[in-house]
């Protein structure tokens, strides 16, 4: 990507979180088809691309969350089933876990890759991610505690997940949306359309 931006394009990289946390050859013997997303998870891969991301080629990391019943990951064929696994509820704690082994302080650059840099790249900040006056106080209260995931104490409805079992570090212990709580840490409690339509702001 540096090439690119040497010659004056304005190249930018998405990473997805499922691709610095698992490695086809450690993992998919274990989880199969519930870990197949496009493109693939592949062996050997997921170093390289932290060091990708720990050089700064990397804009920010996202989700890329695919809602699929456990159904259609299930098939006599793996071309049959569906790519893309859930990841919005695990997307902070598993990023967090796996900087925690990576760097000193893992909590700025989950806020940096996470809120920041997306904002910035789609035109939101300092409105979105900025704590100052004025701006719109999107909060997550993230607590360090070590615990053991599983979808199925989750909101999401689906009782799948390819984290299921794993050891975390750190969960979200309250999300406030423009200075509403809607989510206390056990449960949503914001309500249906809370969302709005927000302009980008040009940038030069």
């Amino acid at each position: 990507m540096q090439r690119y931006r040497d010659e004056g394009v304005r190249a930018t990289g998405e990473m997805c979180v499922h691709y610095l946390h698992f490695d086809a050859a450690e993992d998919i013997e274990r989880l199969g088809a519930l870990m197949k997303v496009n493109p693939p998870i592949r062996s050997n891969m997921r170093e390289p691309l932290w060091d990708e991301l720990l050089a700064g080629n990397v804009e920010f990391v996202s989700s890329d969350h695919s809602a699929w019943p456990l159904a259609r990951k299930q098939a006599d064929s793996i071309f049959k089933v569906a790519a893309g696994i859930p990841g919005l509820e695990t997307l902070t704690p598993v990023f967090y876990s796996d900087l925690a082994d990576r760097v000193a302080d893992p909590a700025v650059m989950t806020a940096r890759y996470l809120s920041e840099r997306p904002a910035r790249f789609f035109g939101l900040w300092p409105r979105k991610d900025a704590l100052v006056p004025g701006a719109d106080a999107d909060i997550t209260i993230l607590e360090p505690s070590e615990f053991t995931y599983s979808s199925a104490t989750m909101d999401n409805g689906l009782g799948w997940s390819p984290y299921d079992g794993e050891r975390l570090a750190a969960r979200a212990a309250a999300t406030f949306v423009r200075g509403t709580l809607v989510w206390d840490g056990q449960k949503i409690t914001g309500s249906a359309g809370h969302g709005r339509y927000l302009k980008r702001t040009p940038t030069a």
